[in-house]
């Protein structure tokens, strides 16, 4: 009877510990689509409904995106996406560069044709969907071009580091992408996939440090707008 109690309380653990992590998934997708956006609320009572789950599991995957800087927790206790300010943007953007650049120089060295071919495939892909502005296939086609290169490089140790800071920006990424002025850009992509090609790792580091700028030069505007907006106080109610 101790054996079988022992066995069932393994199942539930395994079954609780693969619910966590699908919620962890879900929502680190939803961050870095842009899905959730700046200081937008995220509850425990809406995820576990919409999973069909315990608080618990979901408690425990927000706290491992609050620990990743993805997710704060407010004065209230209350979880939200965390609103940026432009010397944190400006930080993390810096940040971004040398890790990235460094990660895409690797990569150039060490690639492997299959991984050529996919991340050849992903940037063709990218560019026809920001032609049609599909917004939601663009997010995802272009986080799949850029970790496709970052794993490429084949050092496990980049790869949650680079996640980590996209997870910061892929919020504020999404209102650039959708405003009627988004002009995507294909140059960085086009040179980056002809770099690795080549082996080129200077190249393939300068492509990827010149498309970070420009992304920062899209975010600031919108974060300088969220900041002051933010720091307005709030109209008093009409009587």
């Amino acid at each position: 009877m101790t054996e079988l109690r022992i066995a069932f309380s393994a199942l539930s653990q395994v079954e609780k510990d693969t619910m966590q992590e699908r919620i962890f998934v879900r929502l680190k997708q939803a961050l870095l689509h842009g899905e959730l956006r700046p200081g937008q609320p995220v509850t425990i009572n809406s995820l576990a409904e919409t999973f069909g789950t315990s608080h618990m599991p979901v408690r425990e995957a927000i706290g491992r995106l609050v620990m990743a800087r993805a997710l704060e927790t407010l004065p209230n206790r209350s979880v939200a996406v965390p609103a940026l300010s432009r010397a944190r943007l400006d930080d993390i953007m810096r940040v971004r560069a040398e890790i990235e650049g460094f990660a895409a120089g690797w990569a150039a060295m060490r690639i492997e044709r299959p991984e050529m071919a996919q991340i050849e495939s992903r940037c063709t892909q990218m560019i026809a969907l920001a032609k049609k502005r599909d917004i939601g296939g663009f997010m995802t086609a272009h986080q799949e071009f850029h970790f496709a290169n970052y794993e490429a490089a084949r050092s496990p140790t980049l790869i949650p580091l680079i996640e980590t800071l996209w997870l910061q920006t892929g919020p504020y990424l999404n209102l650039v992408v959708t405003s009627p002025s988004f002009r995507p850009g294909s140059a960085e992509h086009v040179e980056l996939v002809s770099a690795l090609r080549s082996q080129n790792a200077d190249k393939a580091r300068r492509a990827v440090e010149s498309g970070i700028i420009d992304a920062l030069k899209m975010l600031s505007p919108v974060v300088k707008d969220h900041e002051e907006r933010a720091a307005k106080p709030p109209r008093a109610a009409r009587r």
